[in-house]
């Protein structure tokens, strides 16, 4: 039995750092690999990150409104936006490491598909109130989309203005 596919991801990394010490011939194939992983885009993001997000329900906010010791009253709308950001976050964060990777193309791919799912979703205020979407803002998906490009922008990467208009016409629109 082996235990390469058994590894952490930790553990894989120290392989992987004491493999390439032990054998400095193989940093460029290593090299190779990893812009290989890096350029390969995960498929369905905007549906997987619209699905995320619809799937929370306002039993999520219990625990964390209303009264709580050191912080005084929290009302549930800021405590939605967090919940929002905690499922946002590993999307975003993932397109702007890409980015920093070299990896520009495959992060501003990676960026349309999630400002797409943002963008799919429905106007908080029409949804039932037993899904914590309905306890966002407005314009809190418009502003996720704003801090991801913000975010590449930093990293060295920019979406296209036309792609932009393309997933969101109405955040976006050409001028």
């Amino acid at each position: 039995m082996t235990a390469l596919p058994h590894l952490s991801g930790s553990e894989a990394i120290l392989v992987l750092t004491k493999l390439l010490a032990a054998h400095p011939e193989l940093r460029d194939k290593a090299e190779t690999i990893a812009r290989e992983a890096v350029e390969t885009i995960p498929a369905g993001l905007a549906e997987q990150l619209r699905t995320s997000i619809m799937e929370l329900n306002v039993e999520s906010l219990s625990g964390r409104t209303g009264y709580q010791p050191g912080q005084g009253w929290v009302e549930p709308y800021d405590v939605a936006d967090e919940i929002l950001d905690e499922v946002v976050e590993p999307f975003l964060a993932d397109a702007v490491r890409r980015a920093k990777a070299g990896a520009a193309d495959a992060a501003v791919t990676m960026s349309l598909d999630i400002i797409k799912g943002l963008y799919l979703l429905p106007i908080p205020t029409e949804l039932d109130s037993t899904v914590l979407y309905s306890f966002c803002g407005e314009d809190s998906a418009h502003q996720r989309a704003q801090l991801l490009m913000e975010r590449l922008r930093k990293a060295g990467a920019t979406l296209p203005e036309s792609e932009l208009a393309g997933v969101a016409p109405d955040w976006f629109e050409l001028t």
